[in-house]
């Protein structure tokens, strides 16, 4: 009775989930309760499905410092229409490519815009070589660039989250102009899982980090799929850091 592994080695972060399938032979396996495909169960999957995805994109293409930058607008600026807010962020990210360009760097962003019942602005993780994200500032003629900077511990998850979160609302209606959770970059990684079928005897209920990393305990769950309703792991695991980093 095998299993399916899935490995994601995204940066610093390894994630790993293992789950039974119909195509493994499931013929055995004690199932938990089998959960009904509501519309609105799907809705949940379907967003934590794009999390994850954001998730892994975002740890395996930015690191320590890399800025994390929001985009807002004055009062007398804001945007009288979604339209312009899209036609702002477009137009700022191609000068910045070709600001990117021209100093020889090369430019990588992943963008999430907010303009559902707030004021527009604009989200953005952003790689511009060795350059000062400061010069961004007057590429923004409608109001101030918040400069933040990624943390040194390569796991950005709860920042994914709050990309997903804040586009929720655009992604959702029907006459937004922009029915994207987010944007990135081409020229970005994407990860890709490494799938091994494994014997079942090797399941082991309590995750171990390999060596020369640590088990992230809060993304970490055992129990049943939600709609197979058979067994389901998930943990992820950190790459520690070393002091002289």
């Amino acid at each position: 009775m095998p299993y399916i592994k899935k490995t994601w080695r995204t940066g610093r972060v390894e994630e790993v989930e293992k789950f039974f399938s119909r195509r493994t032979h499931t013929q055995g396996a004690a199932r938990g309760p089998k959960k009904e495909k509501t519309s609105e169960a799907m809705m949940a999957i379907n967003e934590k499905n794009a999390e994850n995805k954001l998730r892994r994109l975002m740890n395996t293409n930015f690191g320590h410092r890399d800025p994390y930058i929001t985009l807002t607008y004055a009062r007398k600026n804001e945007p009288p229409e979604p339209e312009a807010a899209v036609a702002n962020v477009k137009k700022f990210k191609n000068d910045v490519r070709r600001l990117c360009k021209k100093n020889g760097a090369e430019f990588k962003f992943i963008e999430s815009s907010e303009w559902k019942g707030v004021r527009p602005h604009h989200h953005m993780v952003i790689n511009i070589g060795n350059m000062d994200d400061r010069v961004l500032d007057d590429l923004w003629p409608h109001g101030r660039i918040k400069h933040q900077y990624l943390d040194d511990t390569g796991q950005y998850g709860e920042l994914a989250a709050y990309f997903i979160k804040v586009s929720r609302k655009a992604f959702r209606d029907p006459e937004s102009p922009c029915r994207k959770r987010w944007t990135a970059s081409r020229n970005l990684v994407k990860p890709e899982p490494k799938v091994e079928i494994i014997r079942a005897d090797s399941w082991k209920k309590e995750p171990k980090a390999r060596q020369g990393f640590i088990i992230e305990k809060d993304r970490c769950f055992e129990g049943y799929h939600d709609f197979t309703g058979y067994p389901y792991q998930f943990y992820s695991m950190r790459k520690a850091c070393n002091k002289k980093e």
